[in-house]
């Protein structure tokens, strides 16, 4: 090979490599359709969420010892209420089917009360039914329940309640009338033995004269007798005293 001719292939080689490196670039590369699907969030910001639908008003219901300004709101919503007319309705007479003579119906017998229980005291007349607890020779606040007071005679099971809760029967009955000698009471001992009473005398007496009545209210009796007590008037300063003996 002449020393002309080497440097010529040289440039045609080179040529040729130039020709395919280009053609290699300027290939057109496939495209492939993104799959279909959710799109994320950005990053750092969250999704937004769909807010949770109201729920229903509902009526408003107020108790005897609540306010009565609480009532108020519902007057109100009613009055914006629509006011729907009613319709009559025409309502055809179907034929009556053929009915068979009803039996009689029984009558019911009327159920025997009976009271059975432990150390607990019941006067039906006035709906009184308590359990009996035992406050002790002490003095103090009782709660609203029926105690027996140990500070009396022999003989004389002596209950405490206040007008307001437990003996309400017994400030109700003395007012209305309910209240009277005669009526009969039970009262089931600790052991369980239901015994039967009957009001025997009703004192009203005013809390001043404790002194004097306790005397007598609160003595020792020679039988088995059941005295209540409870308060009366506006500052409690009067005592409603029934006396029961065994019937």
């Amino acid at each position: 090979m002449s020393i002309w001719a080497r440097p010529l292939l040289v440039g045609l080689l080179a040529i040729g490599v130039l020709a395919t490196a280009g053609a290699t670039v300027a290939a057109p590369q496939p495209r492939h359709p993104a799959a279909a699907g959710p799109v994320p969030a950005p990053v750092g910001r969250s999704a937004p969420i769909a807010a949770a639908p109201a729920a229903p008003s509902t009526p408003l219901v107020v108790g005897p010892s609540r306010p009565a300004a609480l009532t108020s709101g519902a007057a109100q919503a009613a009055a914006l209420r629509p006011q729907v007319a009613t319709a009559a309705k025409t309502v055809s007479a179907a034929p009556k089917a053929h009915v068979a003579a009803s039996k009689p119906k029984a009558v019911a017998k009327p159920k025997t009360a009976s009271y059975h229980g432990t150390y607990h005291l019941w006067i039906p007349a006035l709906g009184l039914s308590h359990q009996i607890y035992d406050w002790g020779c002490n003095g103090g606040l009782i709660p609203n329940r029926v105690e027996y007071w140990g500070c009396v005679g022999r003989n004389n099971l002596y209950l405490l309640g206040h007008a307001w809760g437990v003996f309400k029967p017994v400030h109700d009955g003395y007012h209305s009338g309910a209240l009277h000698v005669g009526l009969t009471a039970w009262y089931a001992d600790k052991a369980g033995v239901t015994h039967r009473y009957r009001i025997s005398w009703i004192r009203h007496v005013a809390n001043k004269d404790y002194a004097s009545w306790s005397q007598w209210a609160m003595a020792v009796t020679s039988t088995k007798v059941i005295t209540l007590q409870t308060c009366d008037g506006a500052t409690s300063a009067y005592r409603i005293l029934v006396r029961l003996v065994p019937a």
